[in-house]
Parts: C-alpha cells; structure tokens; sequence
C-alpha cells in the first residue's frame, strides 16, 4: 500500500474534536497498555499484533474500538464509526486524507499515538520489516523515552534534529518555545506541520541534513532522536541505522554542539550506543565535544544488551536470517562492541567556560511515566553540587528529601544503600562512610551547616561529603551558592 499523505484542510478548532473524543474515551499510554496486555505503549510488537487484535475484539469498549480503527489499522463499516466519532468529525478526518471508505469498508491509514497530553499521526507500525523510502517512524520505545525525560523550563529557542513525526519539536512548541524542526524526510516535514496544527502549536520546519539548515543559530535546547543501530549493511534505511558502528550521526550531533547550544543550554539525545573496552561512553562524548572544560556530561542509562541478545530484536522480517545474524554478530565482534546500552544523553554547556567538565551516568528503571521533574531535579543538582566554586551557606539548613524512605549502612558503617521511595525511578550509587556518617547526623530541619561542620575536623572532607548527597539527590532544598 501506498504511504498515505496527509492533508492540512482542516483547522486546529476542528481537530480539537479528535482531541476531545479521545481523551473522553481514554484513548492514553496507561489505558491502551493495559488493554493490550503491556507495561507500556511502546512495547507494541508487530508478532503479537494477533494477540492485540483479539483483545480488541473481545472487548466491547469505545477505547478498544478507538484503538482498533486508530492504533491497529483495523477496517469497520461506516455506521460504527460514525457512532464512535460523531458524523462532524469524520467529515473532518475524511477531508484531512486520514479516514477513507474503500468497498465499504472505513479505515484510517496513518495511526494516531497518544504522549503524555498530546496525539501524533505517524505511518502505520505493522509490517514486515521492509519498511517502504520515506517512511516516517512511529512513536517506539526511544520516541517516549526521549519526551518523558526531557526538561524545557524556561526554554525560549529550541531545535529538533531527525525530527521525524515532530514529536519533540511540538512539545518544545508547547513549552513556550520558538521551536524549529529539521529531517531529510519530506514526508516527516509533512507529519511534523500536520502533527503541530493537531496540537496547536507553531514550528518552523526545515529539510535538512542536520545543523546545515540552522547554521549561525544557537538554542536553549537541542533534541535528537538520530539512527544509531550499528549495521555492517550499508542499504539499512537511513532512519534506522548510522554507519557500521552505528554513531556517525550522533558524534555529529555532539560535536555541532559548540556551535549552536547557548551557555547553560541543554543537549538531550536517546539512543542506543555501544561499549567498547578501554574507553567508556561518557570519555567518548567528552571527546566528541572536543573540550575538556565547560561541559556537563551525563547519561541516563536504561538497559544493557549483550550483542546477540541486541541483534535478535533489529532483524525483524530478514529473510536470509541466519547469515544476517552471523554478519551482524562478526561486526559487532570486529569492533569490540561489548555491549549496547539504551541511554537518554543529556549535554548541559556550564555558564563558566573555564569550569572544568563533569561526567557522571544514572542507572534507571524503564519509565512508562513522566520522569521530567526528577530528572530536571537531578540535572540540576549535577550543576549545582558539581560546580568547584559551590559553598554551602553557614545558615543553611538542610532537610533530607522524600527521594527516599531510609538510609542504611553495613556494620562496620563503611558504606551506605539509600533505599528509593516509591516514586523515585533513579537508583543511587552507594554512599561512601563519609557521606553516610554525615546523613545519619542530619535531623531534618533541625542543624545548620556550621553546627554540622563542627563535629568533623576535615573542612575538606564535610563538604565532599555534602557535594556527595547533593549529587544524589538525598537533600532538599538547594543550598544557595555562596561564591
């Protein structure tokens, strides 16, 4: 079947009808992982598309019926979707090109993705693995990641590189921002102005091969969702893969960053991207930068695959899978590729230039939630408590966070486990026996810095032990810096 095109011939009042239904009917990640037997949205797989249809119709709901017609390509009569959506807005989605009627029979050819508080039409996901030129990608795994980490406080100018179906560019858009979008895709343009009509929202695209098109421009924040699965085949489309070791496109990305990310800026890039031996990520991002002083660097890190394990989940629908495998697996081992991490890469350009780098990666469970809030909280502890010229106020008081129920420590209290409340996502390095000594003798609200201070001889040592529990996010507030 033909890739479908989309028709911008309705206004965002009258798509606010397809907004409004949904949301009546909870047409949301929650709800839609739920009926279809996952932990989350993103996890659809094409091999049990059986199982998800079965669900659908076994289930008498509007929601199934919605996801069924919207998410899984399902074809229904016009009757039954014209009592699901009301004849006003079929009329609407008809003349936009997504609804057809062909043998009576109705079916919408791209499929709509609900994130967070927002829809976005992409190509249809279900396929064989030979994935037609032009394309534009649906909202997978990386999709989400990306848009549930990403902080955009106070971002005025915003760019979004491989934008794809525009996602993160509108929800910059929605942040406030003026919000610019590039890919090499012209359909994906397509789909990123339609996608922001949807949502009512502005953003400026432009065709592209990444930075070329925006050249002397500089963003408070850059967003990236490149191809980065290594591939030893060089007719991979390019959306997917990024040379054989799968990081020409996103060393690019890093290393475009001096010239278009403003001083305090923020980088945000998901990806899948390699261990080798000898060097690790956070060292080759550093220099890729190609600086050793005015750059945070931090990784949010996911999961962890062996090479095997990886290449079986990216060889959906080869034919000659055996000798694909092999071919792949060689590859992998002719680089040293030692494992494939999945991994959010945040990239903040410090305020003062001559600030030496900070580098630091963050294990997290998998999120099939929002995780802005505290992951904007930990990048700005990242920034605060890593800062050389940081120096606690003597008044300050410190209180411990809610990020977690309880401290303990071995019984030679050499070190200490932060235990996670049940809403932090972000697991901790153990503390140290300075940094564990010290949390034991925090009462909440109850002793300054100075009369903390008092107890330890080493100036030195109190205040690495202080950085150390900030960096973890273990205090709250932020002790204003004292230069």
């Amino acid at each position: 079947m033909a890739l479908p095109t989309l028709k911008t011939s309705a206004t965002t009042e009258e798509l606010s009808l397809l907004h409004k239904r949904l949301r009546d009917i909870g047409y949301n990640e929650a709800n839609i992982a739920q009926l279809l037997g996952r932990f989350d949205i993103s996890e659809l797989n094409g091999k049990e598309y059986p199982s998800y249809i079965w669900r659908c119709d076994r289930d008498t709901s509007e929601l199934a019926k919605a996801v069924a017609l919207f998410l899984l390509g399902r074809a229904s009569d016009r009757p039954r979707v014209t009592e699901l959506l009301g004849a006003d807005l079929v009329s609407v989605l008809e003349r936009c090109g997504i609804l057809v009627e062909f043998r009576g029979a109705m079916v919408s050819l791209p499929v709509v993705f609900p994130c967070l508080d927002k829809l976005f039409f992409t190509d249809q996901w279900v396929g064989t693995g030979n994935q037609e030129p032009g394309k534009v990608y649906e909202l997978g795994t990386d999709s989400y990641a990306l848009a549930r980490v990403t902080p955009r406080r106070n971002v005025e100018k915003a760019l979004d590189l491989c934008t794809g179906s525009g996602l993160h560019a509108i929800f910059s858009a929605a942040a406030g921002a003026k919000s610019q979008a590039v890919d090499i895709n012209p359909r994906a343009l397509h789909y990123t102005e339609f996608n922001a009509l949807l949502n009512g929202v502005e953003v400026q695209n432009h065709l592209g091969d990444l930075y070329n098109s925006v050249k002397g421009q500089t963003f408070d924040l850059i967003t990236a969702n490149p191809p980065f699965v290594p591939s030893p085949d060089p007719n991979v489309l390019i959306h997917r893969s990024a040379g054989e070791t799968g990081e020409e496109v996103p060393e690019k990305l890093v290393a475009g960053l001096s010239k278009h990310l403003e001083p305090g800026g923020l980088f945000s890039m998901i990806l899948d991207h390699p261990m080798y031996e000898g060097e690790t990520y956070l060292e080759r991002l550093e220099r890729w930068l190609g600086a050793d002083k005015g750059w945070g660097i931090a990784t949010l890190t996911f999961h962890e695959l062996t090479p095997a394990n990886y290449i079986m989940g990216h060889l959906s629908g080869v034919e000659t899978y055996d000798e694909t495998f092999r071919n792949y697996l060689e590859s992998y081992l002719r680089l040293g590729i030692k494992s494939m991490r999945f991994a959010n890469v945040f990239i903040r350009r410090l305020q003062d230039a001559n600030a030496p780098n900070w580098k630091v990666d963050q294990r997290c469970n998998w999120p099939n939630i929002s995780l802005v809030p505290q992951v904007e909280e930990w990048l700005d502890c990242q920034a605060t408590y890593r800062d050389p010229q940081w120096r606690p106020d003597p008044d300050w008081t410190p209180n411990l966070s809610p990020n977690y129920k309880c401290l303990w420590r071995d019984w030679t209290h050499s070190r200490g486990v932060l235990e996670m409340a049940d809403d932090n996502w972000l697991q901790p390095e153990p503390l140290n026996e300075q940094e564990a000594e010290l949390l034991f003798q925090m009462k909440p609200g109850t002793r300054s810095i100075s009369e903390l201070q008092q107890s330890w001889d080493d100036e030195h040592a109190f205040l690495q032990a202080l950085r150390g529990l900030g960096i973890r996010r273990a205090l709250t507030p932020f002790s204003p810096r004292k230069d």
